[in-house]
């Protein structure tokens, strides 16, 4: 059991390589957002507060953690904020392990067995998520302080299965780096199989990014169960199944970077076909709608037939909004993660307003419209 805790050598390199790096690079945004949650808790001031007893002051200050641990519609918010802190994560760690002076992780970690490289892969994502962990520790002894006792635990235990599954992630990347070429079993019964332009994706994810994809319907599968059971208006309101439908595109916007990256570095030559952008555009579009085909399933048996089709087609226009969004940034990891969060935001207030109609075809005919600008021009992707 003592073994079990011990930081292993690998554990206190891969801390100094990545974790101590996350924080330095990050230290501004990871800073302000620490302060200003911690005035905002214990140090705003009630106005015209000389009325007031001090336990009503100290719920007052303690609004925001209160609201959120007992609301489940921000409980999604939250989900989705720290979901886009994890991949910001596994963009920092991916970007890591490639450069040159860390290419000795790639034998040095591998002759380990795998369960010790879990570990120390684990307290590598478990320190880099000190700021998600401890605001998941304070929401729960705030939440039983004020008998809240479900969500509070909820937002911990999702704290830790986010740094399990990153944990596995990193493993399966570096280990992946050893024999890049090597044929997987699944390679090798689809080599006969025919493939489709729009295909090649799919076929690439399931090749290639079978961890992602696992983690991404996790995540998926988790938002439409949450959201299902915990918001029990979703039959009668459709603006619930909006939010529902915004956080799955959230959950995939890491596979739809990925498209871009693979049509990109490995599909540049298609740019040679004779397809005009609108059809590639539809091609885009098809993969998609397959890669969610589970998520669509599930609008198609608990909507009517109406409902269901605005549903897909506000998932299907904002992902190809988002992946449109890339033409515009390149591949950037950074940038595209923020303006997603934006329009996240964005859309889960005009979602509340009810404007779900209008988002449709927005998401639509901007994203056609910037491939119709874009696609064909090389020198700005």
């Amino acid at each position: 059991m003592i073994d079990f805790f011990k930081v292993s050598p690998l554990s206190k390199v891969l801390i100094k390589i990545f974790a101590k790096g996350f924080y330095k690079v990050h230290a501004g945004l990871l800073l302000f957002l620490f302060v200003t949650i911690i005035l905002y808790c214990f140090y705003i001031e009630v106005l015209n507060q000389t009325h007031f007893e001090p336990d009503v002051i100290i719920l007052f200050n303690l609004s925001f953690v209160l609201s959120i641990i007992s609301s489940p519609v921000l409980v999604i918010l939250v989900f989705a904020v720290w979901i886009v802190f994890t991949i910001k994560s596994w963009s920092y760690v991916s970007s890591q392990i490639i450069v040159p002076e860390n290419q000795f992780l790639f034998y040095s970690s591998n002759s380990i067995d795998r369960f010790s490289q879990f570990k120390s892969w684990l307290l590598v994502q478990l320190i880099i998520s000190i700021p998600i962990i401890v605001y998941g520790i304070f929401a729960m002894l705030i939440g039983i302080a004020f008998g809240y006792y479900l969500i509070p635990i909820v937002i911990l235990l999702f704290a830790l299965f986010m740094a399990c599954i990153s944990a596995l992630l990193y493993m399966h990347t570096i280990n992946k780096l050893i024999n890049p070429y090597e044929k997987t079993l699944y390679l090798k019964i689809a080599k006969k199989w025919k493939k489709p332009f729009f295909s090649l994706f799919l076929y690439h994810c399931l090749n290639n990014l079978q961890v992602t994809i696992a983690v991404t319907k996790i995540l998926s599968f988790i938002i439409i169960i949450g959201g299902t059971y915990i918001l029990a208006d979703i039959q009668h309101d459709l603006r619930v199944a909006s939010v529902i439908c915004l956080g799955i595109v959230l959950t995939h916007s890491l596979l739809i970077y990925q498209s871009n990256y693979f049509e990109t570095t490995q599909l540049a030559f298609s740019r040679n076909f004779p397809l005009s952008c609108n059809q590639v555009y539809l091609n885009h579009l098809l993969a998609y709608l397959l890669l969610t085909l589970p998520e669509n399933i599930w609008m198609l048996l608990n909507f009517n037939p109406f409902e269901s089709l605005s549903l897909i087609l506000f998932s299907a226009g904002t992902a190809m909004f988002f992946k449109s969004i890339l033409y515009l940034i390149r591949l950037d990891m950074r940038r595209y993660l923020y303006r997603i969060f934006f329009l996240f935001l964005l859309y889960f207030v005009m979602i509340m307003f009810q404007l779900i109609w209008v988002l449709i075809p927005i998401n639509l005919i901007i994203s056609l419209w910037i491939y119709n600008k874009k696609y064909y021009k090389l020198e700005d992707l």
